[in-house]
């Protein structure tokens, strides 16, 4: 190969040396554009995932109230009618800055689920059988403790998904409350409340039996 290009004429060399600079300096321009627009997404990326994770945390923290909430003002004991104490949290990504085209393609979609299930907990909510025990409601407050809740606990997760993947320390309540185990918490109690319910229902409907099995 060495021998085929040593034996080139002058000429041809000096038309391959024109070329070469003709060509090499829109090559070198394209390479630093491409490097430039990448590390200007990436930095991109970066400061719109910092926002979503503070809109993440507020969602989160609203969820968590919301699970909370059982109708009647807090530390009040459950007198009157049961009426919501904390609004329906709002997700609200208006404020964020950036193109979205910078961001993960399924993360974005994990995002959209959060107002889909949003739709779906309104859908839920609405079942006529869940006012079925007036002025306490309980059935429907403690279906929308647990939703929330659940939902609360979904956005918790992209948040870490967000500080895993671009390497964040997300210490937003330090060592204070933090929604998430709350949500935790709460669901936690809720959950152990109803089981012993239940006990309670089994254990009734067996002392019913051996009444009637005694007479």
């Amino acid at each position: 190969m060495w021998d085929l290009l040593s034996g080139l004429p002058k000429e041809t060399w000096a038309l391959i040396g024109a070329a070469s600079a003709v060509i090499a300096p829109p090559i070198i321009v394209g390479i630093k554009e491409s490097i430039f627009e990448s590390k200007k997404a990436n930095k991109e990326r970066l400061y719109m995932s910092v926002q979503l994770i503070f809109v993440l945390d507020k969602f989160t923290a609203d969820c968590a109230h919301v699970a909370y909430d059982d109708g009647y003002p807090d530390g009040c004991p459950p007198v009157g009618h049961a009426v919501a104490q904390v609004q329906t949290p709002t997700f609200d990504l208006s404020n964020v800055k950036g193109e979205a085209k910078h961001l993960n393609a399924n993360f974005i979609y994990k995002l959209h689920k959060i107002e889909i299930k949003k739709i779906q907990i309104a859908g839920r909510l609405s079942d006529e059988a869940l006012f079925d025990d007036p002025p306490y409601m309980t059935a429907y407050f403690e279906l929308r403790r647990q939703l929330y809740g659940e939902l609360g606990l979904y956005t918790a997760k992209l948040i870490k998904e967000i500080c895993r993947e671009y390497k964040i320390k997300h210490d937003t309540w330090g060592d204070g409350w933090n929604p998430e185990e709350a949500i935790k918490q709460t669901l936690a109690a809720m959950k152990t409340r109803r089981s012993k319910a239940i006990i309670r229902s089994k254990q009734r409907k067996a002392q019913m039996v051996m009444k009637e099995i005694i007479k």
